[in-house]
């Protein structure tokens, strides 16, 4: 039932992008496309939030003694594993950052405040590493490429080195870190289990 459910949202995706990539041409806005990804990456996160609400069974998975909060958030409206949900927030959060300081977008500043913290709040809850490495090297760049932010550059550097080293070293099977915190990070990278996911990190 699952595979039929991922099928069909993956037929419905390419339905939609190429409707939009077809408006798009016969309008001559090729922002379009980038706008109505972004409005429904925040459509899908919002979603996730209000799951919490309406079917916290579903939006939360409970996940003992592994992760900061023992929980994951996954997304409900529509289904989302906290990996995907992880990666729409991080999206969501970084374009919020970059209307935020160039907003000659329509929407006004506070909006795109409102959905950077639905983007951070998502990538904190969701727990995805990788949305969380990805976020700060994207961060980063924004950092360097938006001139008010320049003076931010050299802190979102040290961050982005700090989380690809720990992503690095807390990734060897190998390697028995102690603590909640290590357990978190080094989850899905047991000896006896995953093993096609070992060199991932790699």
């Amino acid at each position: 039932m699952i595979t039929f459910y991922k099928a069909s949202v993956i037929l419905l995706d390419v339905v939609a992008i190429l409707a939009v990539i077809n408006l798009a041409v016969k309008y001559r806005r090729p922002a379009l496309i980038f706008d109505v990804g972004v409005i429904t990456a925040i459509i899908f996160v919002t979603g996730a939030f209000i799951g919490v609400l309406i079917r916290p069974e579903s939006a939360i998975r409970v996940i003992y003694g592994v992760g900061a909060f023992g929980f994951i958030l996954d997304g409900a409206f529509p289904y989302m594993n906290g990996n995907e949900l992880g990666f729409l927030s991080a999206v969501v959060a970084l374009v919020s950052v970059s209307r935020v300081f160039n907003p000659n977008h329509g929407a006004p500043k506070l909006f795109w405040i409102a959905c950077g913290i639905i983007g951070l709040a998502g990538v904190i809850f969701a727990q995805a590493r990788t949305a969380i490495v990805g976020g700060t090297v994207g961060l980063l760049i924004l950092s360097i490429a938006i001139p008010k932010l320049r003076k931010f550059a050299i802190g979102a550097t040290f961050l982005a080195v700090l989380l690809f080293v720990v992503a690095t070293v807390v990734g060897q099977a190998s390697l028995n870190i102690g603590g909640s915190m290590g357990t978190y990070l080094a989850k899905g990278q047991g000896s006896g289990g995953m093993q096609s996911f070992e060199d991932r990190y790699d």
